[in-house]
């Protein structure tokens, strides 16, 4: 949601992804990249068999687990997606993108109702990456669902100072849950912490 030309770049990343498929159709990593753009093309069945097609070629395969943890968060399928993203975290407890994993996992738990677990995964993950801002969100909306209004208010400041171009409008629009339940909820929820609608 950041890029200044997203169709453009959306095209150039699933461009990318076909061509590493191309030189190895068997590459669990490659597998998961093309899940992964699917994710933000709305293509999600499309996603979760690329991901079940990585961790048939490596059942260890962090990131396929990972991603296919994230669809299922999208899809507020809670249990799943802490199952699947904290087995991720598991697998690479000492990955150099441990932030993200870690951000996956608190975005999961927040979907299944686990705040306090999600608030902790969060802040975690700030420590090694503070500027980005789907963490801050799952931090708003934990903090928020925790009743913690004034400390939610606070991080949703943070994200506008980040991304100030960052609304309601923008999250519904763009983000890829936001056709189900789960993003309805926290684009409502989101919007109580001071997040502009427009």
């Amino acid at each position: 949601g950041t890029s200044e030309n997203p169709q453009e770049d959306l095209k150039l990343a699933s461009q990318i992804a076909a061509s590493a498929i191309d030189l190895n159709p068997f590459c669990p990593f490659s597998l998961a990249m093309n899940g992964f753009v699917r994710h933000h093309t709305l293509q999600f069945d499309d996603a979760f068999d690329f991901h079940d097609a990585a961790l048939a070629h490596d059942p260890s395969q962090a990131i396929a687990w990972l991603l296919s943890g994230v669809l299922h968060t999208f899809i507020g399928e809670g249990a799943e997606a802490v199952r699947k993203t904290e087995y991720a975290r598991s697998l690479s407890p000492l990955d150099p993108h441990q932030y993200f994993f870690d951000s996956m996992a608190a975005g999961a738990h927040a979907v299944n109702g686990e705040y306090e677990e999600a608030l902790a995964l969060a802040d975690r993950s700030l420590q090694f990456n503070r500027r980005y801002t789907s963490t801050l969100r799952v931090r708003a909306f934990s903090l928020e669902m925790l009743g913690r209004h004034d400390e939610a208010s606070r991080t949703a400041s943070e994200i506008m100072q980040i991304e100030p171009t960052f609304s309601i409008m923008k999250y519904r629009s763009h983000h890829p849950a936001a056709k189900y339940e789960t993003g309805a909820m926290w684009a409502d929820v989101l919007g109580r912490t001071g997040i502009p609608q427009h």
